[in-house]
């Protein structure tokens, strides 16, 4: 079960992402782990500890596979709503496309976002930064 902040993280991350003009980001692959991984270094040196402690939980790794799989559920839950995976073209759920247009995107990220220190600012610098990570995939 996820926290409703983790929720709330997933949601201002794709909307950074769709406003550097990202519309689909690596799903379940090596790209992913790189860039969360990427991600999760960024934050955990920019945010207070108080901040991070709410999203921490997102970055803990699978014992077993090795992977974000509370990362990877908060995106899969988002499924249909501001995620979604095309079937025919992505039967390995590979990619998933940011189902977004800019004005959603600013909604969910509005200038005065100011939850903790998750500022706009912040969450576009840690977009990019996961979009780095993932070797520039999406663009």
């Amino acid at each position: 079960m996820l926290f409703r902040n983790e929720i709330t993280f997933i949601e201002k991350m794709l909307a950074s992402l769709r406003l550097l003009e990202v519309e689909r980001i690596p799903f379940s692959n090596e790209e992913f782990e790189s860039g969360v991984e990427a991600l999760h270094q960024y934050l955990k040196n920019k945010l207070s500890e108080g901040d991070y402690e709410k999203i921490e939980l997102l970055f803990i790794k699978s014992p077993i596979q090795g992977t974000h799989d509370r990362f990877i559920d908060g995106i899969k839950y988002l499924n249909g709503s501001l995620i979604k995976f095309l079937s025919v073209q992505n039967p390995y759920w590979e990619e998933a496309f940011i189902n977004m247009d800019k004005r959603d995107a600013n909604n969910i990220l509005p200038e005065d976002c100011s939850e903790g220190s998750l500022y706009k600012k912040t969450m576009i610098e840690a977009a990019r930064t996961f979009y780095e990570g993932a070797q520039g995939y999406g663009i």
